[in-house]
């Protein structure tokens, strides 16, 4: 499975991933800036197991799951159990538009 994999919006352009950002103003005083990164593959498994949606009890052993995972894509490793895999499949299609989850399944079940 390849992290650096990117996943392709509408118009067949790399899609990107909008995240606000805490900048530090001359003045000491704190402000809001959106930055974006391309969407990879990696990028959204980490988006997508870190995100917790309003409606959904996270049980302690599923947060220790998730986070897991995302140290193993923060080091790089793509190298995921079967229970991993399967997490981040169901973490993909709660997060994710069909667009974008559809392309994520595929790279991961190649």
């Amino acid at each position: 499975m390849k992290l650096e994999q990117t996943i392709l919006d509408i118009n067949d352009k790399v899609a990107q991933q909008r995240y606000n950002e805490t900048v530090y103003n001359e003045d000491g005083s704190e402000s809001q800036k959106v930055s974006s990164k391309d969407l990879t593959l990696g990028n959204a498994i980490i988006d997508s197991v870190l995100i917790q949606i309003d409606s959904e009890n996270i049980s302690e052993e599923d947060h220790l799951r998730r986070y897991g995972i995302y140290l193993k894509v923060k080091e790089g490793n793509s190298d995921f159990t079967e229970e991993e895999i399967s997490l981040i499949k169901s973490c993909i299609v709660k997060r994710y538009v069909p667009l974008f989850a559809g392309q994520l399944l595929t790279l991961i079940n190649e």
